[in-house]
């Protein structure tokens, strides 16, 4: 029973736009993945500050994970995938909305492709050394309308984990990434 709702889940994810294959993963491909993400998050990210991947940690908590494998077809939400705080004080994220980083790029703000660094709170901060880099989880809206699942989450795994999970979908084609999907 539980074995055909999660087939189902599979084939409802692949009908997504720039989801092109979907693979369950083992107890043991999970905990290697724990260990990547606990190694990504001893170094720096961005060349900022180090990396908490809250969304991914939030998927390891739900009871099945899933691996997808996406193409440049995928929307990515117009929701920040990344935030750079100092002390507790977001002075940067990530714009997706073009209109929004035009915007904020006329009005002075630092930026790095689609990464804004908000100029006066990096002003107030720069002499911190208490950044954070926080990748929290990512919402996809066709995800939440599927009624098979519970309490689904998607976190963007980082560098060594999109490797690992791309070897498992043997890609390595350009332009495609990963993502892990956890539900109750």
């Amino acid at each position: 029973m539980i074995w055909r709702l999660l087939v189902r889940f599979a084939v409802k994810l692949k009908n997504i736009d720039g989801l092109i294959d979907v693979k369950f993963l083992s107890q043991e491909d999970i905990s290697t993945l724990k260990s990547l993400e606990e190694e990504a998050e001893k170094h720096v990210f961005m060349g900022l500050a180090r990396g908490v991947n809250e969304g991914v940690h939030e998927v390891f908590r739900r009871s099945k994970v899933l691996a997808m494998l996406t193409n440049m077809a995928f929307q990515w939400p117009s929701e920040p995938t990344v935030k750079l705080f100092f002390d507790g004080v977001m002075v940067g994220e990530e714009i997706r909305d073009k209109k929004k980083l035009a915007e904020l790029k006329a009005a002075g703000h630092i930026h790095l492709g689609s990464f804004i660094l908000y100029r006066e709170r990096l002003k107030e901060k720069r002499s911190s050394k208490n950044g954070v880099i926080i990748i929290p989880h990512i919402k996809v809206v066709e995800i939440d309308k599927i009624k098979e699942i519970k309490n689904p989450v998607v976190g963007s795994p980082s560098l060594l984990s999109d490797e690992y999970l791309k070897s498992l979908f043997k890609s390595n084609a350009p332009g495609q990434g990963t993502l892990l999907i956890g539900f109750d």
